[in-house]
């Protein structure tokens, strides 16, 4: 009679900490793995030089901004084991974001769209691993694809980093026991519900209409910045008037904005006087709610919205600010290593933080690459995974 799934667990968990001692330990040998580099892209020729490996002055050990091509796991061995150009990463990054495939048994190989052009071309058997999350032996396979993986996201995160990983029902609470195992339950911080408010006609069930995100630490002093569910709207809103975190009367008394003109009655009726300068319409400390484990006010990405690729499982923007905002410092490294479209290097790049971001698939490598040149982000490496050899 064939093992459970939840009898299975316990030897997966174990081969994927062995797989990936393995990878660690053949770090300074000769089988270690390499990144190469395949192109500087420059979006913008008008930039200044570019801030990593001493250019213009720049501290030499500056981290470069990536995107990797190839396989996840040789990527994550080659930043842990650095080379001559820069150094080892292990316990530098502060944030990591995953969104790898639910094992969904769904198949995204020939949903892939670039801007002007369809990629129809059946991929390579590796390619293949980035557009079907589907595996020989199901969910099983699954979770001993994901163990070693986790494990070296663990030591690539520093004493004060945190990561997220995105799943939805298929798989979520099993990778919560492996999460458990390799981050350890003390570790373990939220469990963040995204209600994306999908249509749904079910008549036989409940319709799905969330994904779960496991938020897990690597110690006790991780970093955490709250996030106020209306902070980010008014403070871009009333951007021109905020000082010290606050908006007072004297720089809206003029104001045409419907919202500030409520906000001076209700004020003023709560005073029982005319208003003065120095009083305080919104204060942002103090005023709005601590966003809480439900993020019900992100919709999943329309048809024709903007920052829609045409990318299957493409994530809204404001998902990745919210997270980054939260879990990630001024200038910190945030790291996506089923990067897909790119989004979370995008919104890195636009939140002032440095980023690395690899991906199996070519097709996804391409359109993360045209988007950040889009955007115009800093001047950023296109690595492959160089040679290595696999010992006996």
């Amino acid at each position: 009679m064939s093992k459970s799934l939840l009898e299975q667990l316990p030897g997966i968990v174990a081969a994927g900490k062995r797989q990936a001692a393995q990878i660690l330990e053949q770090l300074e040998g000769r089988n270690r793995v390499s990144l190469q580099t395949r192109e500087l892209v420059i979006p913008s020729k008008d930039r200044g030089g570019f801030n990593f490996w001493g250019n213009d002055g720049a501290d030499a050990t500056e981290t470069p901004n990536r995107l990797i091509y190839g396989d996840n796991l040789l990527a994550m061995a080659a930043l842990l084991a650095g080379d001559e150009d820069t150094p080892s990463l292990r316990g530098k990054i502060d944030l990591i974001y995953i969104d790898p495939p639910f094992d969904s048994k769904a198949d995204y190989r020939t949903k892939i769209t670039l801007p002007g052009t369809t990629i129809d071309q059946k991929p390579t058997v590796l390619e293949q691993f980035a557009y079907s999350d589907t595996w020989s032996e199901g969910t099983a396979s699954y979770l001993a694809m994901i163990a070693p993986r986790l494990v070296l996201m663990r030591d690539l995160l520093s004493d004060t980093g945190s990561i997220y990983v995105h799943l939805d029902w298929h798989v979520g609470h099993y990778v919560k026991i492996v999460m458990d195992e390799i981050f350890g339950r003390e570790n373990f911080i939220n469990e963040l519900i995204w209600r994306y408010g999908k249509m749904s006609n079910a008549t036989r069930r409940y319709p799905q209409n969330h994904d779960t995100l496991l938020y897990y630490s690597k110690g006790p002093d991780y970093f955490f910045k709250p996030v106020r569910s209306a902070d980010s709207e008014y403070k871009t809103r009333f951007a021109r008037w905020v000082v010290d975190n606050k908006v007072r009367y004297g720089a809206v008394a003029h104001s045409d904005d419907k919202l500030i003109k409520l906000r001076i009655r209700k004020v003023t009726k709560e005073l029982g006087r005319d208003l003065n300068d120095d009083d305080v319409l919104f204060d942002f400390d103090r005023e709005f709610k601590t966003q809480d484990d439900v993020f019900y006010d992100i919709s999943i990405i329309k048809g024709n919205a903007a920052e829609n690729l045409g990318f299957d499982t493409q994530k809204p923007e404001k998902l990745l600010e919210r997270l980054i905002s939260a879990s990630c410092p001024e200038n910190g490294l945030v790291a996506d290593f089923f990067a897909g479209s790119g989004t979370a290097a995008a919104v890195a790049e636009r939140l002032g933080r440095k980023w690395i971001i690899s991906d199996l698939g070519k097709p996804s490598v391409m359109v993360a690459r045209k988007r950040l040149i889009d955007q115009d982000a800093k001047p950023f490496l296109y690595q492959a995974i160089g040679d290595y050899q696999v010992e006996q």
